[in-house]
């Protein structure tokens, strides 16, 4: 089970994107919101029984928030990886793994297929991670940057053009998803869905 936490004011289609992917991948991904500080205890909640967890990093001002963040999840699985990934941990991945030891790996841009490969890396993740491109990893306490991945650029089995997604059901009870020109708000004519 592979836990997702970011900001989720409207549809973080960020988080969506990376939980389609894993879900095509076999791997079953949740989302829990962590809009602000006091979001915490429910994310700690939703982590336990997850094999790992990524943080949509894509805000610098929240930056500490979720470094506290990491640091809770670190201390109540201590084996369980915890991935970075968004605008500012791609931009900040070196300081952020040299100075905070409860983050793992950073994910560096377009992140879906990087994380469905590190997912199926499984109780190997942290060791193998730097084996593939798209992250940056602690070595001997220095990030070390491996090649860029590239622009995404395939949608994974079951997404079509239209940038398909899927999430579970605030209740739990499934998925739920659609194609992005409609969960905006724009009509069947326009969006040609």
């Amino acid at each position: 089970r592979v836990l997702l936490v970011g900001p989720d004011f409207e549809a973080n289609l960020s988080l969506l994107y990376l939980a389609a992917s894993l879900r095509a991948a076999g791997h079953e991904p949740a989302i829990a919101p962590f809009n602000c500080r006091e979001d915490a205890e429910a994310v700690l909640r939703a982590a336990r029984g997850a094999d790992l967890v990524g943080l949509s990093m894509c805000f610098q001002v929240r930056a500490l928030e979720f470094l506290s963040l990491a640091d809770a999840l670190k201390r109540e699985a201590p084996g369980r990886p915890v991935i970075a990934g968004g605008h500012h941990a791609s931009c900040a991945a070196a300081e952020l793994l040299e100075h905070h030891p409860s983050l793992d790996v950073v994910v560096l841009h377009e992140g879906e297929d990087t994380l469905v490969a590190l997912a199926n890396l499984g109780d190997d993740l942290v060791a193998r991670a730097g084996e593939g491109p798209g992250v940056t990893v602690r070595r001997d306490g220095r990030a070390v940057r491996r090649r860029w991945r590239g622009v995404f650029r395939r949608w994974p089995a079951g997404c079509n053009h239209r940038a398909f997604y899927a999430r579970s059901a605030p209740d739990g009870s499934g998925s739920v998803g659609g194609p992005c020109a409609r969960s905006f708000g724009v009509g069947r004519r326009a969006s040609g869905v």
